[in-house]
């Protein structure tokens, strides 16, 4: 605020008092300057400043911002009259004590002299709006980039919350079938079961984690996921190791291998394999989860999968691409995360 009112008073000494020079520049090449016209002009000047500050105070006081173009025009122009009027009066009355002027000699000069003094009114008046609008809209924009941020980061939280419990779902599936056939291996699960939900939880919080904690956190998950399936679920890891300390989304990975495994691996009565890899083509970090099985003929394939889509949206904008498809037999999930050039 400080700042704004020194822009202003600066600008309102720079506007008034270059005019009184030009005026001072052409007096003076004329040879018509004197020493009580110096004194005018700078008094010229001061009311400038001030008559234009009271115009100021006029619309601040009331509102003129909150009027649209068209009942805004004759207020402003009944506003800038009043106050050339006041202006001249007071001029005329300094310009009498001062130099000893005669009075205008005829109605027409006086309302030309109060006509410049409108003119130079309006343009301040056209500056100083101009500037008000294009500092409001300035102002309005941030804050709806703010508001636009805080609505992604609100949808983002619940995206991210809502992976939870559908993992703790399938998870205490897999749990419940070992209670009576394998106490131990039950046991076991349990406690795996807590540190997954545990490092979920963390995850939850954060925007961005590594790829090498995504993909520590995806193979207690499929460890999991294997007492159940046993032999029917192979696993392939082609990771490169370079890779492994670049950002991801969380539980990014783990939703594509979820969905594999809900929508793939279980469909299969001899089960199948899941390949996991991470690449870098130079330009982009691509993520590719292949399983076996088809892709399902429904619009929906999961809510996992349309949970992916909208938190790549939300995270990266046009700068990451998902896409799902059907190669050499095997279902094919994959990101691609274009790298800031």
């Amino acid at each position: 605020m400080k700042s704004q009112t020194g822009i202003y008073w600066l600008a309102q000494f720079i506007g008034w008092f270059s005019y009184s020079m030009i005026i001072f520049l052409v007096l003076y090449i004329d040879n018509k300057l004197t020493r009580n016209g110096i004194i005018l002009l700078f008094l010229f000047s001061v009311l400038g400043i001030l008559f234009s500050h009271g115009m100021r105070w006029v619309f601040r006081r009331f509102d003129f911002f909150r009027f649209k173009l068209n009942p805004l025009i004759p207020r402003l122009l009944l506003v800038a009259l009043v106050s050339s009027i006041l202006f001249q009066g007071t001029y005329a009355l300094l310009s009498l004590v001062i130099s000893r002027s005669k009075a205008p000699d005829s109605i027409l000069e006086i309302i030309v002299e109060i006509l410049l003094i409108m003119f130079l009114f309006l343009i301040w008046i056209l500056f100083y709006f101009s500037y008000h609008y294009v500092r409001k809209s300035r102002l309005e924009e941030i804050k709806n980039l703010q508001l636009a941020d805080s609505q992604k980061e609100i949808e983002l939280q619940n995206l991210r919350t809502q992976l939870n419990p559908h993992f703790l779902f399938n998870a205490l599936n897999s749990i419940r079938a070992l209670i009576d056939l394998e106490p131990k291996l039950a046991k076991d699960s349990v406690t795996k079961l807590s540190n997954i939900l545990r490092t979920s939880l963390l995850f939850g919080r954060k925007e961005l984690i590594t790829l090498e904690e995504e993909c520590n956190f995806v193979r207690d998950y499929l460890d999991l996921e294997k007492v159940r399936f046993e032999e029917r679920l192979q696993v392939e890891w082609m990771i490169n190791t370079q890779l492994l300390g670049e950002t991801i989304p969380p539980l990014i990975l783990q939703t594509l291998v979820e969905n594999a495994i809900k929508h793939g691996i279980s469909n299969l009565k001899a089960g199948g394999v899941i390949k996991i890899s991470a690449e870098n083509t130079g330009r982009e970090l691509v993520l590719t989860v292949r399983n076996s099985g088809t892709i399902q003929n429904k619009v929906d394939v999961g809510v996992g999968i349309q949970n992916t889509k909208r938190r790549l949206a939300l995270t990266y904008g046009d700068k990451a691409d998902f896409t799902l498809r059907e190669a050499d037999n095997m279902v094919v999930a994959e990101i691609r995360l274009k790298k800031e050039t």
